[in-house]
């Protein structure tokens, strides 16, 4: 249909698999914190590193800070 997805022409073993790899097809969206553009799937995640602390993520970056190399 006109309304359909844009999808690959991968195949998976499991719909376990698969679920997870249609996510890598929806569009990102803005961190209303920090402006990482992410997943909505992964928004609620993301979210909770930033009430951890504020020295969680680079000033420099936007990285995680063990992730981050400055």
């Amino acid at each position: 249909t006109a309304n359909a997805p844009k999808t690959c022409n991968a195949s998976f073993a499991t719909r376990d698999r698969l679920r997870s790899h249609l996510a890598c097809h929806e569009d990102k969206v803005p961190c209303q914190v920090c402006g990482k553009y992410l997943r909505a799937a992964y928004m609620a995640d993301h979210l909770k590193k930033h009430s951890e602390g504020p020295s969680n993520f680079c000033s420099i970056c936007n990285r995680e800070g063990q992730k981050c190399s400055h």
